[in-house]
């Protein structure tokens, strides 16, 4: 059992894999408009949502649902910052690795 792992790294050794560069050119072509998508349409859908849960307060006239309004639209808004953010942190943590190539596919 040893013989055949020492055999086997030594053929490595003096056979080097090397791995073929990563081509990612369908999957950039599809994850680039998605992102760029949500990322347009999350701040969209934060000022609507926003905007009709505001006018639903307002007119109802009920300081506790205004409460419960701003709170929500706080969550929304954080939710919408990770959503913006998230792309530029991942694209940021494969620029440190070795992985350098595979940026292009994000």
């Amino acid at each position: 059992m040893k013989k055949s792992l020492i055999i086997i790294s030594l053929l490595f050794m003096i056979f080097p894999v090397y791995a073929a560069p990563a081509d990612c050119g369908a999957f950039s072509e599809i994850l680039n408009p998605l992102a760029h998508l949500i990322m347009i349409a999350a701040p969209i859908l934060l000022i609507v949502m926003g905007s009709i849960d505001l006018l639903r307060v307002v007119s109802a006239g009920d300081e506790k649902d205004m409460r419960k309004m701003w709170s929500n639209l706080l969550k929304r808004l954080i939710i919408c910052i990770i959503v913006i953010i998230l792309p530029i942190i991942i694209n940021m943590i494969i620029g440190w690795t070795t992985f350098e190539d595979l940026s292009a596919c994000l």
